[in-house]
């Protein structure tokens, strides 16, 4: 984020409440949902891979580390995830959500 700042000539704060406002989120909850949408690709890949190499490949310290991430994120751990991707059981799903805005709706 500092770098980032850095590069536009714009001091962090305002970097951060720029950033929010064309993301709706900070830059560090935006991260982590960068980050811990590549550690669900690879769980939801079809691939076997242990979850300690897919916390690694995704950025994170360490398996614990993405096991919190999914519980804040999904509600439930890692290996939970992938097991119900994989059978598609419940209401995971990994497709973009079909989301209306109020503003969108056409009158009736």
């Amino acid at each position: 984020m500092g770098e980032a700042s850095t590069q536009l000539g714009w001091s962090v704060r305002h970097y951060r409440r720029r950033f929010h406002a064309a993301m709706g989120l900070a830059p560090t909850v935006w991260a982590r949902l960068v980050r811990w949408e590549r550690a669900l690709g690879e769980l939801a890949g079809g691939e076997q891979h242990a979850l300690t190499d897919v916390a690694l490949a995704a950025g994170y310290a360490d398996q614990a580390h993405l096991t919190r991430e999914t519980r804040a994120f999904a509600g439930a751990p890692p290996a939970r995830l992938r097991h119900a991707v994989e059978t598609a059981q419940g209401h995971w799903s990994l497709s973009p959500a079909r989301v209306r805005f109020v503003q969108d709706a056409r009158p009736s």
